[in-house]
């Protein structure tokens, strides 16, 4: 068989491990947005109303580089659905280089979904600033994630006038 004729079978038999449809990046928080905070909790909200394909298997967010670097505290992080049910997952740190965090879910989420993601750090940046997060999902059986969007959180100086 030539082939120019398997390449059809193999997209086809490829589909169904992968997001016809990813989740969207929906919003990025923090309950507290000044330096130094110690008891900040970071939001980042993922719609997953229109997705299709093969169901969510982890969340990556990863700070960009930036002036600081972020740790975050492993156990205090979670996904909860819509209805403030929380899923069962295991966390991992990216390392202190990437300050970066993987969750991974102990069963894959199939759509239609909207998942909140809690992330607690040890502290908000000492500098002032916008700071950018690349949030990345990947599938089941999928083996790479992909970004699902920027998240942009801005920390303000306890001195700022331009505080919200």
């Amino acid at each position: 068989m030539r082939l120019w004729l398997l390449l059809p079978l193999l997209c086809l038999s490829t589909a169904a491990a992968a997001f016809e449809r990813p989740p969207l990046l929906e919003d990025a928080e923090t309950t507290r947005n000044t330096v130094r905070s110690r008891s900040a909790t970071y939001y980042f909200t993922l719609d997953g109303r229109q997705q299709t394909g093969s169901g969510l298997r982890e969340v990556v967010i990863r700070p960009l580089p930036a002036p600081d670097t972020f740790t975050f505290v492993l156990s205090e992080t979670a996904l909860f659905l819509d209805n403030q049910q929380p899923l069962p997952i295991d966390v991992a740190s990216l390392g202190e280089e990437s300050g970066g965090i993987r969750i991974t879910l102990r069963q894959p989420l199939p759509g239609p979904y909207r998942l909140r993601v809690a992330l607690r750090p040890v502290a908000n940046p000492h500098t002032a600033g916008v700071y950018l997060f690349d949030v990345q999902a990947r599938a089941d059986r999928e083996s790479q994630s992909r970004t699902l969007g920027i998240a942009r959180i801005h920390f303000y100086s306890s001195h700022s006038h331009w505080r919200p």
